[in-house]
């Protein structure tokens, strides 16, 4: 019995360090993993069949859901704010609307619909561009910007965490590091 809770205080403990650590991860950073998990998901769509491709689709809705409301709520404001960007941060998100009239129409479908796997694949066509954009322009201006990117960082998981348990937590990105 002993041994039990020495067993459960250890995993206690290693989970609340391995939260603090997410906790300290930079935000965009956090952004960027999301981006290949993200990519990886669309991939393994492209590639897969029957069930496995609607799991890894309402997968990665749920996925681009949660990751939208983070940079919209959190991240973007203090780029907004701190670069005065807003051209570049009312394209991204006006990408994100683009992404949502999409998701919107795959959410009320299934796999074996049809057009669905055409809608996937311009699905992913625009976030492979909005990915390039903010990989390649909108993040690299954001690091070079006076941002306290450690109160962004806390904010980002705090909404990530509310987000994940509201959504179930149905979710493989770097989420899962946010149990």
């Amino acid at each position: 019995m002993a041994r039990n809770k020495k067993r459960q205080q250890t995993r206690r403990h290693t989970e609340d360090s391995q939260a603090a650590e997410v906790d300290q991860q930079h935000p965009l950073e956090m952004l960027r993993e999301d981006h290949q998990a993200l990519q990886g998901l669309l991939t393994q769509f492209e590639k897969g069949n029957g069930r496995a491709r609607q799991k890894i689709a309402d997968e990665a809705l749920t996925m681009l859901d949660i990751h939208t409301q983070l940079e919209e709520k959190v991240v973007y404001p203090a780029i907004r704010e701190a670069t005065g960007d807003d051209q570049g941060i009312d394209e991204a998100e006006e990408a994100h609307h683009a992404v949502s009239s999409i998701m919107k129409e795959l959410r009320k479908g299934k796999t074996k619909d049809t057009r669905y796997a055409a809608k996937m694949k311009i699905l992913t066509e625009n976030i492979q561009r909005h990915i390039e954009s903010e990989e390649q322009e909108t993040f690299p201006e954001a690091e070079k910007a006076d941002i306290d990117w450690q109160e962004v960082g806390q904010e980002t998981m705090a909404l990530r965490r509310r987000l994940m348990r509201k959504m179930g937590g149905k979710n493989g990105m770097s989420l899962k590091k946010a149990a």
